[in-house]
């Protein structure tokens, strides 16, 4: 598709081991649903020594529109259940070294090796799910010990193991309930939809837009330095903006000078 190599030439996707993977700078500059964010009670989200996590998959409700999926739909979901029982789903298990670490051994077990480290990726937003078909439990089994376990039990045990427990409960209290407090009880709903294309439009759009602005700045700072007549440092200048800048806005840059150049030769 080749809406999917302009998302990877914005910076908005990378593409690895033949799976797309959108980074955070897709999610920043997504369209925000304000009319899909929900008020929950902040004093339903005291902490004690009860706090009560678990685990499950969320389901897709537009499957059919749907042409990429976000981290909460290809990884397991870590649920925050809050006092009147709705499910709050706070991030996803995940084996990407940037991300918080949980444990030397994930708990399933797909390959028979289980020496990769267990990460935990903390979503941006809660997401509430009210909806009980949107959220629901993992329904294959591994063999552990000679017993086979349902895998939604299996990752209950490793979230109630008492030092993922911990890492999870400090991370709630202090980064997901501050948050919440913070924006007065709202958070966003989980609405069963994946990431469509007229999502992917809007985002290029932006980051279209983005992109003109960013390129004027650096272009700007290119004249500066090559009013300098400092051959050495505006090469160096060139290789360290290429490494910093996405593919697209690298070529847009490029394209503004020569356009410069060509008409001061």
């Amino acid at each position: 598709m080749a809406k999917l190599h302009l998302l990877d030439e914005h910076g908005l996707l990378t593409i690895q081991h033949n799976e797309e993977k959108l980074t955070s700078k897709f999610y920043d500059l997504q369209k925000k649903d304000v009319e899909n964010r929900v008020q929950i009670n902040i004093n339903s989200l005291m902490v004690n020594d009860n706090i009560v996590f678990d685990i499950g998959v969320l389901a897709l409700s537009n499957s059919d529109e749907t042409v990429l999926l976000s981290g909460i739909h290809t990884h397991v979901v870590v649920v925050y259940v809050i006092q009147d029982n709705q499910k709050l789903v706070i991030g996803f298990l995940t084996s990407d070294k940037s991300k918080l670490m949980l444990s030397n051994n994930q708990p399933f077990n797909y390959d028979n090796i289980n020496n990769k480290q267990q990460r935990f990726a903390l979503l941006r937003q809660p997401l509430l799910v009210t909806q009980t078909e949107y959220l629901q439990q993992l329904s294959n089994c591994q063999l552990i010990d000679g017993t086979i376990i349902k895998q939604q039990q299996v990752g209950r045990d490793y979230i109630n193991n008492k030092e993922v427990y911990g890492i999870l409960q400090q991370h709630l209290k202090t980064k997901v309930i501050p948050q919440i407090q913070k924006e007065n009880g709202l958070v966003d709903l989980y609405n069963g939809k994946g990431v469509t294309l007229k999502d992917i439009d809007y985002v290029l759009e932006q980051a279209d837009l983005k992109t003109q602005i960013l390129v004027d700045t650096r272009f700007k700072d290119y004249i500066q330095l090559k009013n300098l007549q400092n051959i050495k440092k505006l090469e160096n200048w060139l290789k360290n903006t290429e490494k910093t800048l996405d593919k697209e806005s690298f070529k847009q840059l490029k394209i503004k000078i020569e356009i410069h150049e060509n008409k001061n030769k």
